[in-house]
């Protein structure tokens, strides 16, 4: 919920202001130390562990020096 509302926060900025161009970038899920503790708590902690666990087993979950590779990249091309 909170990455929608600042999506649209930068959203109506870039309509109220002609200066101003927004884009967005969504990784998608990355492997991080935060899903790290995720995975390992039990479901007393994250009822939705499973679902955490199942990027991993499943090979969803990028690596971040990939998305930041990803992320230079579509900014370079903005220049």
């Amino acid at each position: 919920m909170s990455k929608a509302g600042i999506k649209m926060f930068f959203d109506v900025i870039a309509k109220e202001n002609d200066f101003v161009e927004v884009e967005h970038f969504d990784p998608g899920v990355i492997d991080t130390a935060m899903q790290e503790k995720i995975r390992s708590s039990g479901r007393d902690m994250m009822p939705d562990v499973d679902s955490f666990k199942k990027f991993q087993q499943e090979g969803k979950l990028k690596k971040p020096e990939d998305v930041a590779a990803q992320l230079i990249l579509m900014c370079g091309r903005k220049l």
